[in-house]
């Protein structure tokens, strides 16, 4: 179970890896990787032979919608975003999660918690990143996007702690924890690039692209409300103050999302607010 906790992560890592050609054929690093990283989740159970299948599938859908173009790519990255989400609310039979071997409670009024990497999700999440959203092209973009996204990014994290600590959710609470490194590394691949793939990249992005066809700017506005109620409305299962902050959060990423329309400045500001939490702050929330 632990190699394939080591293996999902590298295969994130390897999608800024260029493909490299092994005779004839071109060969996506982070592909190998994470057929490995599956391999090792059918081996420890998480994944059944049928669950095998519908990761396939939706392998095939993504690489398809990849390849598509107008139209067909619409309705492929459609079936992909359905298929995504009854992965990630374990809808579809035979992929499980992975989880830590014992709880974990990392200062003395925090909740417990156990980490746990759900392989339909993470797969997705992989997926949309490699394959289908808008990504950062080069020096250019990073030298042309950073002071905006800090600057974003930064308000937003004071803005939703704030709030975190009024509502008496977390308290200032200074740590380094054995594993810190470890722990936001997984945090970054697992949560930060796979929700911003989706609720920035994929969903986000198709609203913005409707508004520039229609030449509407109002519609740009909606589509930063819409993806910050959306991703407050996906983690209703953590109760109505996780909810409130969630799209404080998400209202932070979307800003980032449309000002600069790559996925790797949402994922930076989404990551900003979570390594702020995790090392200042209560994590996950006080105990109650």
């Amino acid at each position: 179970m632990l190699p394939a906790f080591v293996l999902f992560p590298l295969a994130f890592l390897a999608a800024w890896i260029p493909t490299a050609r092994v005779g004839e054929f071109r060969v996506a690093p982070w592909l190998v990787v994470y057929v490995l990283a599956t391999g090792l989740a059918v081996a420890a159970g998480a994944v059944t032979p049928v669950g095998l299948a519908v990761l396939a599938i939706l392998l095939g859908v993504a690489w398809a919608a990849h390849q598509a173009g107008g139209r067909q790519r619409f309705l492929l990255i459609t079936l992909f975003a359905v298929l995504a989400v009854a992965l990630s609310v374990q809808a579809l039979p035979g992929v499980g999660k992975l989880t830590w071997p014992s709880s974990l409670q990392l200062s003395p009024q925090a909740a417990a918690f156990r980490p746990s990497l759900y392989v339909g999700r993470v797969s997705a999440g992989l997926l949309l990143f490699a394959l289908l959203v808008p990504r950062v092209a080069g020096i250019a973009d990073v030298r042309r996007l950073w002071r905006p996204t800090l600057a974003i990014g930064l308000a937003g994290t004071a803005a939703t702690v704030g709030v975190a600590l009024a509502l008496g959710y977390v308290r200032f609470e200074p740590k380094l924890p054995p594993g810190t490194a470890v722990f936001l590394l997984c945090n970054l691949l697992f949560a930060c690039i796979a929700e911003e793939s989706f609720f920035r990249g994929l969903l986000q992005e198709a609203m913005h692209r409707y508004a520039d066809r229609s030449g509407r700017r109002g519609l740009h506005v909606a589509a930063v409300a819409a993806s910050a109620l959306v991703f407050g409305a996906a983690h209703a299962g953590g109760g109505l103050h996780y909810v409130l902050l969630a799209t404080l959060g998400g209202l932070t990423n979307a800003l980032v999302y449309a000002r600069a329309r790559k996925v790797e400045a949402s994922i930076f500001a989404h990551f900003l607010l979570n390594a702020v939490h995790f090392v200042f702050f209560t994590y996950p929330m006080l105990a109650r």
